[in-house]
């Protein structure tokens, strides 16, 4: 198991990303699959689950939450146990949810 140090955040993304492009997928309400814009990926929020916490993390963010990440935020992916993970750190998490949000169109 990977143990992020201090107030970083190990997590997965919510949207899934085209390995091609990193580009994010999004999915429309009527289930069409379209790739976001290289502008889209890079200055939105994402949101993410946590996998792992540092010891440092705010208390406000559990191993419970999603997280909701500030635009560019966060690390190249990396791929553990064949699971891609990005890492980022408390003070990039703009909001936090109990319930798996809405990241649909």
């Amino acid at each position: 198991m990977i143990k992020p140090l201090r107030n970083k955040i190990m997590f997965q993304f919510l949207s899934d990303i085209d390995t091609r492009t990193s580009l994010f997928k999004e999915e429309t309400d009527s289930g069409i699959i379209v790739l976001s814009t290289p502008e889209h990926s890079t200055e939105s929020p994402r949101w993410g689950k946590i996998t792992a916490l540092g010891v440092e993390v705010c208390p406000e963010i559990t191993m419970d939450t999603y997280i909701l990440i500030a635009p560019m935020m966060w690390t190249e992916k990396v791929i553990h146990n064949d699971v891609e993970l990005w890492q980022t750190e408390d003070t990039h998490v703009m909001a936090v949810s109990d319930t798996l949000p809405d990241t649909g169109f």
